[in-house]
C-alpha cells in the first residue's frame, strides 16, 4: 500500500479524534493505573507527571528524528484502520514520515489533557499544522458526542468547576474572606471524594457522608501537626479515635455545608447539571437552642468598659510598645504610625457602632459636613469622586451609610485628630490593619481581665452600641440606618434619613455608669 501525505495526514487526524475521545472520558479514567493506596491528591500530581514527561518524550523524539519506539503505535492504527502492518516496508521513508506524524498527534493529545488537568482548558485546539483541519470539526467521533451539552458539561471535574464558581463569586463582588471560605469548604468536598469525581455524579447520600467526615474534625485540623498532612478522611478518623474536640455545628452548616448547596445551585444555573439538581439542599447539621445561645457574642458590661477605659492604655501608658506599664504616652495625639487607633478606633467603636473593617480603612475624607452635621461615611468607595474602591468591601449592602459623630466623641478631640493627619499629608485616619487592631484589642482585654470569650475584642463595642441604640432610639429605621442592618420594617427602602434626623437620633445613646469624663 502506498502511503502519500494525504493518507499519512488522514491517518494522524483519525488518531487525534480517538486520542480526544479518550480525553473526554478522562476524568473518570486517569488515575486508575495507579496505586489503590495512593490519595487522590498524590494521584493528580503523579498523573500530570507522567503527562509531563510524556510530552517531552515525543519532543525529544522529534528532535532527534528518531522513531523506533513509535513501530508499535504506528502499528496498532494501521490494524485499528484495517491496513494490514506487513504491507507496508517499515525501511520506506514513508513509513518514517507517519511514525513522525504520529509522533506529532499523540504530542498534540497530550498537549490537550494537559490543557484540561492543569488549566481546565476543554476547548483545547492543536496548534500543529498536520492537525488544522482538527480545528474546523468536532474533535469527538460520532460514537462518542452526546447530542446532549448539558451532558458533556457535566462531565468536567470538580476542580474545573469550582475555579469557575469562585471566579463568578469574586466578580460579583463578594469580599475576598468569604470567597475564602467558600474555597475551603469545596476544597474539602474534593479532597473527600477526589478530584475525578464530576459533580454530576454526586448523590445526597455522598453529601451526608461528607457531612459526617467533617463531624469529627477538630478546629485547625489542617494546620495541627497531628492531622496536617493528612487526607481529610483520615484526619477525621484520628480525629474521632484521639480527641472529643470538634468544630462548631452551626459554624459548620454556614461555612462548610451552605457553600456547597450554593455550589451546586450555580451548577444548575449554568446548565452543568439539571435544573432540580442538588444533592447538598437540606443536609445540614442539627443545632440546639443551647448550642446557638453559647455561641452568641455578649456586648460589654458597664464595669468591664470603665476597667477599658480607665486602664493606662486611655491614662496614660510607658511607650507605644510598654503600653501595660503606667507613664505619660497617650495614643489620643497625631503621631504618623502611632498606633492611634488604640484610642480613637475603640471610641468610633463604642459610639458609632462601626466594624472592626469599617473604621480600619476610613480616610481623612470619610470624616464630613452634611447639612452642618460632622458625619462618618461608610463605603467601599475610597473616592467620592472618581468612584475608586482602593480595595474596601462592606459585609453587604445595608453597610453603606453615614453615621453622625457622636457629642462625645467631638468634645474628645477627633476632629482635631482628624485635622492633625490631614495637616501631615496622610490620607488613611489609622495607620494599622484591621488585623492587627483586633489582636491589640484581644491583649488589651487579657490586661484588664475580661477573658470571656463571648465577649469579640472589637465587634463587643459594636454590640454596646446596638444594646444602647436599641434603649434609647425608638424608631426602627432610624436603628438600622446607624448600624448598617437590614430594617425589617422595609422603611428605609422607602426614606434615607438624614444627618440632621440621624443626628438627634444618635446623641440619645449613652451608657449610664461609664465614665470618660477623663478623656475629654
Amino acid at each position: 500500500m502506498d502511503l502519500d501525505r494525504d493518507k499519512i495526514e488522514e491517518l494522524v487526524r483519525s488518531l487525534f479524534v480517538v486520542e480526544m475521545d479518550y480525553v473526554d472520558h478522562e476524568p473518570a479514567v486517569a488515575v486508575e493505573y495507579l496505586p489503590d493506596d495512593m490519595s487522590v491528591k498524590e494521584k493528580a500530581r503523579k498523573h500530570r507527571e507522567f503527562l509531563e514527561e510524556a510530552k517531552q518524550d515525543y519532543l525529544d523524539m522529534l528532535a532527534a528524528d528518531d522513531f523506533r519506539r513509535m513501530v508499535c503505535d504506528v502499528d496498532g492504527l494501521l490494524h485499528f484502520e484495517d491496513i494490514p502492518p506487513e504491507s507496508i516496508d517499515h525501511e520506506c521513508e514513508e513509513f518514517h514520515d507517519l511514525c513522525r506524524a504520529v509522533a506529532r498527534g499523540h504530542l498534540a493529545a497530550v498537549k490537550a489533557r494537559l490543557a484540561r488537568v492543569t488549566e481546565g482548558d476543554f476547548d483545547y485546539m492543536p496548534s500543529d499544522p498536520l492537525l488544522a483541519q482538527c480545528n474546523e470539526k468536532p474533535l469527538r467521533s460520532s460514537l462518542t458526542q452526546s447530542p446532549d451539552s448539558t451532558a458533556i458539561r457535566a462531565e468536567r471535574p470538580m476542580t474545573v468547576l469550582i475555579k469557575a464558581f469562585l471566579d463568578e463569586e469574586r466578580a460579583s463582588g463578594i469580599k475576598e474572606k468569604s470567597v475564602g471560605e467558600k474555597a475551603t469548604a469545596l476544597n474539602w468536598l474534593v479532597d473527600c471524594y477526589g478530584e475525578v469525581k464530576n459533580v454530576g455524579s454526586f448523590s445526597k447520600s455522598d453529601v451526608v457522608e461528607f457531612k459526617d467526615v467533617i463531624g469529627n474534625l477538630w478546629p485547625k485540623w489542617s494546620t495541627r501537626p497531628q492531622t496536617r498532612d493528612l487526607p481529610i478522611r483520615v484526619a477525621a478518623a484520628w480525629c474521632a479515635g484521639n480527641t472529643d474536640e470538634r468544630q462548631k455545628r452551626d459554624i459548620l452548616n454556614a461555612k462548610r455545608l451552605k457553600p456547597i448547596e450554593q455550589f451546586f445551585d450555580w451548577a444548575a444555573k449554568n446548565a452543568y447539571v439539571p435544573e432540580d439538581f442538588n444533592p447538598a439542599r437540606g443536609v445540614s447539621f442539627t443545632v440546639s437552642s443551647r448550642e446557638r445561645k453559647t455561641r452568641k457574642r455578649d456586648a460589654f458590661t458597664t464595669d468591664q468598659l470603665n476597667r477599658i477605659f480607665s486602664s493606662v492604655a486611655f491614662t496614660g501608658c510607658r511607650s507605644q510598645s510598654r503600653w501595660k506599664e503606667p507613664g505619660d504616652h497617650s495614643f489620643k495625639a497625631y503621631r504618623r504610625s502611632g498606633h492611634n487607633f488604640r484610642f480613637w478606633a475603640v471610641l468610633l467603636a463604642l459610639f458609632s457602632g462601626a466594624r472592626r473593617g469599617e473604621f480600619a480603612v476610613l480616610t481623612v475624607d470619610d470624616i464630613f459636613q452634611d447639612e452642618d452635621v460632622w458625619c462618618i461615611r461608610v463605603s467601599d468607595i475610597d473616592d467620592a469622586d472618581t468612584g475608586e474602591s482602593d480595595g474596601r468591601s462592606l459585609k453587604n449592602d445595608q453597610s453603606r451609610r453615614v453615621v453622625p459623630l457622636h457629642p462625645q466623641i467631638i468634645a474628645m478631640g477627633f476632629l482635631e485628630y482628624v485635622a492633625a493627619v490631614r495637616a501631615d499629608g496622610q490620607k488613611r485616619l489609622f495607620s494599622n490593619s484591621a488585623e492587627a487592631m483586633g489582636k491589640w484589642m484581644r491583649n488589651l482585654l487579657d490586661a484588664v481581665g475580661i477573658t470571656s470569650k463571648r465577649v469579640s475584642p472589637l465587634h463587643g463595642f459594636r454590640h454596646s452600641f446596638e444594646e444602647a441604640a436599641f434603649r434609647s432610639i425608638r424608631d426602627e429605621a432610624l436603628r438600622s440606618a446607624l448600624t448598617g442592618r437590614e430594617d425589617p420594617s422595609s422603611a428605609r427602602a422607602y426614606r434615607t434619613p438624614r444627618a440632621p434626623e440621624l443626628f438627634e437620633a444618635i446623641k440619645t445613646i449613652e451608657y449610664p455608669g461609664l465614665d470618660l469624663s477623663h478623656l475629654i
